[in-house]
């Protein structure tokens, strides 16, 4: 593969050693402030403004929006002449509405979403660029990979870094013992065995509780980040191949066929996952679903919503050519025709603080970016992190993240929309030279976009 891989950065996470075994979810957990001594703080410059203000802000997840709303309003407390809005919007609906608003100069001061995401928009200049003092304590401070993700060719930040997301594997322990299973499903064939053993049907023969929870469907690209994480990276194949300072697709070969079939197995022939069933979190939550692969999000949400579900987090599974995850950095952008940005910046550096970054792990689950800052409080009281810190420590396995490739996010919209039927097609199964020439049709989708625009290696 020829994405970049994330650095092991130890983070403050590896410092914290996490070995024992997990347990029924644990509640939130109300963590410690660092004192003044200890805490490496973010520079706190305010604008000295005293006009009235208005933030507006647009996010993706609601326990971010929940967050950062607490945040905007604790900010107001120290700067009264600042109000700040955080508004939510589902993934593909936010993209819908940045894609109208930021080139017609309309929409709000701030978009939270993936650097990958806001690269293109980058590109149009239609975002405001970090300040320096702002740039050079996220270059110290914040995760080296995450930086460079929100970083253009000509080394101008377009993004502030807020989290880390990295694809897991969440696995019911009650249903593993049910099943005589225990741990982790090693490889991606165990995986689909154990999803086959834990899988309950009616007597007409549907699936009634799946042994894996397949993504298959919502969110665009999502579903094929998902696919990326979950079975091309097993088989040694991307999205994307790096030719040069050029690109091509990365998965028209026999690793793009098997990442196919593996969806198809499990979904047509194994009949481990069900479309008719619910999904994601809340079917995991539920009890629906015994196994399925989501970020370290998932920990808050079930700490919320299902706390008596007995779980634990793993590794993604080995494959026949490589071992790893895919990994991808959110952060904040402040919107270039924003008539805030001096107050903007300066509420950004306010979340970056190791208060605040102990506020986004405890309270949304998603790993953060500040990298100094002792964690160790939260970790030790919810062992279901272990899954995730192992990604950042384990030597061979790899976390890929997102390249600097403008058009990312419309190869894997692309993919998804012919993924996603093909998932649930039963004429793929035992049939390889359909499904070989379906990646093809994708391929040369791949291509064209990256023609277009003008990225395609000869």
């Amino acid at each position: 593969m020829n994405s970049k891989k994330l650095l092991p950065i130890l983070l403050g996470l590896a410092v914290l050693t996490i070995f024992g075994v997990a347990c029924a979810a644990p509640t939130a957990v109300s963590v410690p402030v660092p004192t003044a001594a200890s805490a490496a703080s973010a520079p706190t410059t305010a604008s000295a403004s005293t006009d009235n203000v208005q933030l507006d802000v647009w996010v993706r997840f609601p326990e971010v929006q929940k967050l950062l709303q607490e945040l905007g309003d604790k900010y107001t407390e120290t700067h009264p002449n600042v109000k700040i809005v955080v508004s939510l919007f589902a993934q593909r609906a936010l993209d819908d509405k940045i894609a109208v608003a930021l080139p017609a100069k309309q929409g709000p001061d701030i978009v939270e979403n993936d650097a990958i995401t806001m690269a293109p928009y980058e590109t149009q200049g239609l975002l405001s660029y970090v300040p320096d003092d702002l740039a050079a304590y996220a270059k110290e401070h914040l995760l080296p990979r995450a930086v460079d993700n929100a970083t253009n060719e000509q080394g101008k930040m377009f993004n502030i870094p807020l989290m880390v997301g990295i694809q897991g594997i969440y696995v019911n322990k009650d249903y593993l013992e049910e099943a005589g299973l225990s741990g982790c499903p090693a490889t991606v064939d165990e995986l689909l065995q154990w999803a086959k053993k834990l899988t309950k049907y009616d007597d007409k023969g549907a699936v009634t509780r799946s042994g894996f929870s397949f993504r298959l469907s919502g969110g665009g690209y999502g579903t094929a980040e998902k696919f990326w994480a979950l079975a091309m990276v097993p088989y040694g194949t991307a999205p994307w191949k790096q030719v040069g300072d050029k690109w091509t697709n990365g998965y028209d070969n026999d690793g793009g066929v098997s990442a196919l079939m593996m969806y198809v197995d499990g979904m047509n022939k194994l009949k481990v996952d069900s479309p008719d069933i619910k999904h994601d979190s809340e079917g995991f939550g539920l009890g629906m679903s015994s196994m399925f692969q989501r970020e370290s999000s998932v920990i808050a949400y079930l700490a919320e919503n299902a706390p008596n579900i007995n779980y634990d987090t793993c590794l993604m599974p080995k494959g026949p050519a490589d071992w790893g995850t895919a990994g991808s950095a959110g952060g904040l952008s402040v919107i270039q025709t924003s008539k805030n940005q001096a107050v903007a910046y300066d509420w950004l550096k306010f979340l970056l603080s190791d208060e605040n970054q102990y506020r986004l792990l405890d309270q949304t689950g998603w790993l953060p970016v500040n990298k100094d800052a002792d964690y160790s409080a939260i970790y030790k009281k919810i062992p279901q992190y272990q899954g995730f810190l192992k990604a950042l420590n384990t030597p061979g396995y790899n976390v890929y993240f997102y390249p600097k490739l403008p058009v990312a996010v419309d190869i894997e919209g692309k993919m998804a929309d012919a993924l996603v039927p093909a998932f649930v097609d039963p004429s793929y199964v035992d049939n390889p030279t359909a499904a070989k020439e379906l990646i093809h049709k994708m391929a040369q989708t791949t291509d064209q976009i990256l023609s277009d625009a003008d990225l395609l290696a000869e």
